[in-house]
């Protein structure tokens, strides 16, 4: 007598692939949430420091002398950005700050014989590039939403903007003064004619 067995395809076993757990919580990436309370009066009020609103106007003598320390104010924050923060081409702006603040004065000083004082003015117009670096801080500490950077914070710039222009166009021309020693709010240049300006570089 000749018996059949019934013979069962051997099944292929599937091993899961082990996933390495870490004992370590993971940390929540903070979001707009996160934000700082006070993050959209604080940027306001510190925007015209970082912007050098005020860095040539000396009709406003205390803002003024503020802006020019400005950057010594928020020396810590960017001492901070530069060591902590790894920041989109932040060698390039170390590498020309090391060079504008600290090589090209003492050149000065070797082959000039440019004195301490020499050297600390000659740097005053440098030192508002350690903003990169002093305002990228203060964005890390405050975290505003990307909506308050992109929406709320545009309408201060459009309405100075605005404002040049209207002050262009309707102040007195005898309010126009020559000598920038007096005042560079409302100058009179000859090569570039009546102009309203916040500063140098946004004049109407």
């Amino acid at each position: 007598m000749i018996t059949v067995t019934r013979v069962e395809p051997r099944q292929r076993v599937v091993r899961e692939p082990r996933v390495k757990v870490s004992a370590r919580p993971l940390t929540r990436v903070r979001d707009a949430d996160a934000a700082h309370p006070w993050a959209l009066p604080i940027l306001l009020l510190l925007l015209p420091m970082f912007g050098q609103t005020f860095y040539y106007l000396v009709e406003f003598p205390i803002p003024y002398a503020l802006s020019k320390g400005w950057p010594f104010v928020v020396l810590p924050l960017s001492l901070y950005a530069l060591f902590v923060y790894h920041l989109p081409y932040k060698a390039l702006f170390a590498l020309l700050l090391a060079y504008t603040i600290g090589v090209a004065p003492l050149l000065g000083m070797i082959y000039f014989g440019n004195g301490l004082i020499d050297l600390l003015t000659t740097t005053i117009k440098i030192r508002p590039f350690t903003y990169y670096f002093g305002f990228a801080a203060l964005l890390a500490w405050l975290r505003p939403s990307a909506q308050t950077i992109t929406t709320r914070l545009h309408h201060p710039g459009r309405r100075t903007y605005i404002l040049m222009w209207v002050l262009w166009l309707v102040v007195p021309l005898d309010w126009y003064i020559s000598d920038p020693a007096l005042g560079k709010l409302l100058m009179f240049e000859y090569g570039r004619g009546y102009r309203a300006s916040t500063c140098r570089c946004c004049s109407a």
